[in-house]
């Protein structure tokens, strides 16, 4: 930049300098000064898949509530054989070309009954780039709140445009926990056991950013 700034005010200098008849020659020598190949605009990497806006509309951002096609996905998550055994379900996602398979797992062996689901697929959101969408249930009765949108993005780009969105959560990605209708005084979540609260974190796993987002009810 200061080479463009240098080779500017040369070029400036040589037209005041010279009669009318002298500009063409007082902008080649400018044009000349500039370094071959000088670099635009930083841009970053294409964002890939659809907009996922109308997929993650949620109904209330800043308690958590997640909106109907987001409902539907995580409902379809997860899927009883005829023989009453837990089975992956394939979704149609709106504007994602192909069905998506979940990704089931058991990650405790000391709670069997614990299952982690993961669905895969790309789009944009809030400028972000999207990799997939996550749960966690407890096979038998449920009573589990880990729904939650996969990134390929550093948290602080995450959480800022969580934030100017409209969700409560902490700039450095944190567990934030809270009563829905106290968003702005973030508490101990043991504190708020036998009432409704909302809790949100942002966290790195693997090499995603992850970012939770639940109502948890009274009494679950």
């Amino acid at each position: 930049m200061r080479k463009r700034t240098l080779a500017v005010t040369a070029a400036l200098m040589l037209i005041s300098a010279c009669s009318a008849g002298d500009t063409d020659d007082g902008s080649r020598l400018a044009q000349e000064s500039k370094p071959d190949g000088a670099a635009g605009p930083e841009t970053g990497p294409e964002i890939e898949g659809p907009n996922l806006q109308a997929v993650l509309d949620f109904a209330n951002p800043s308690r958590c509530e997640w909106g109907a096609p987001a409902e539907t996905i995580f409902g379809q998550k997860a899927v009883f054989d005829d023989n009453d055994q837990l089975q992956p379900g394939t979704i149609k996602i709106p504007g994602v070309a192909d069905p998506v398979t979940a990704t089931l797992s058991r990650p405790d062996e000391e709670y069997p009954d614990y299952v982690e689901a993961d669905l895969d697929f790309k789009g944009e959101w809030l400028g972000l780039q999207v990799v997939g969408l996550t749960d966690a249930f407890f096979e038998e009765s449920g009573g589990m709140f880990g729904r939650g949108i996969r990134f390929d993005a550093p948290i602080a780009e995450v959480s800022s445009a969580l934030i100017e969105a409209g969700f409560e959560v902490n700039a450095d990605g944190s567990e934030r926990a809270f009563a829905p209708d106290r968003p702005d005084q973030p508490v101990d979540p043991d504190e708020l056991m036998g009432e409704d609260f909302v809790s949100t974190s942002i966290t790195v796993q693997g090499s995603e950013t992850v970012f939770l987002c639940n109502y948890v009810f009274a009494g679950i």
